[in-house]
């Protein structure tokens, strides 16, 4: 049920909470079941359906212990953007079809969101893959 008093940054803190605490059963509390996420693959599925299915995915579960280090908010009206950089520890294996060593890396990334009736529904992610790559010593 959505939190029709809560502000844009309160819904959007709420959910990376939940994401953060790899609480997925509660996603449906701050995602609109058709959210256009615009970052997910193409052939994952449409709405929360494609959201869940990658909070679910081995690819997210290792970002698991992921964290900001450092985190700037901007708001204006509905939007919320999130950006700075997160650090975390990466176990290790394939990403985005690179075979990437285990090591610590912090990347920039920048989320950011629109929310209305107190659900979130529509959601982009930019993300330095490349510096994050080249931190855990892949060369290309």
């Amino acid at each position: 049920m959505p939190n029709l008093t809560a502000t844009p940054s309160e819904v959007v803190a709420r959910a990376e909470e939940i994401i953060d605490g790899r609480q997925l059963d509660r996603v449906r509390e701050v995602f609109h079941a058709d959210v256009v996420n615009h970052s997910l693959a193409p052939d994952r599925p449409a709405g929360l359906a494609g959201t869940e299915e990658y909070l679910r995915s081995d690819q997210a579960a290792r970002f698991a212990d992921e964290r900001w280090g450092t985190m700037v908010e901007l708001t204006d009206g509905d939007y919320v953007a999130h950006f700075g950089t997160r650090v975390g520890r990466w176990p290790g294996g394939n990403f985005l079809g690179i075979d990437a060593p285990a090591g610590q890396y912090a990347r920039a990334l920048a989320f950011i969101y629109r929310v209305d009736n107190g659900l979130i529904v529509e959601r982009w992610a930019y993300r330095d893959d490349l510096a994050f790559l080249r931190q855990l010593g892949v060369t290309l």
